[in-house]
């Protein structure tokens, strides 16, 4: 997925008139999807913590939203610092 990321950054970067390096799209690709590969563990993790039955589904369903909000917005400041290091430009 980070390889067809890149590709696609470095297209559409080309289409824009803003080339950007291989390199950088493929640092940019795959860090923004080992992010992606980090959260679902932990999420995977946590699952085992809020089991959904018949009995808590209130619970499960309450604890399902808060716990998207808050991976919704730790991706987010994961992020930002990637996208920062990849498109400053290089020196040298």
């Amino acid at each position: 997925m980070g390889v067809f990321d890149a590709t696609e950054t470095g297209l559409r970067a080309a289409t824009n008139k803003t080339p950007i390096e291989w390199s950088r799209a493929l640092a940019l690709g795959l860090s923004l999807w080992y992010e992606w590969a980090i959260l679902a563990w932990v999420l995977a993790r946590l699952a085992r913590c809020f089991p959904w039955s018949s009995d808590s589904a209130c619970i499960g369903f309450w604890s399902i939203c808060l716990l998207g909000a808050i991976f919704a917005v730790a991706k987010l400041c994961m992020d930002y610092p990637v996208i920062e290091l990849s498109t400053v430009p290089s020196r040298g």
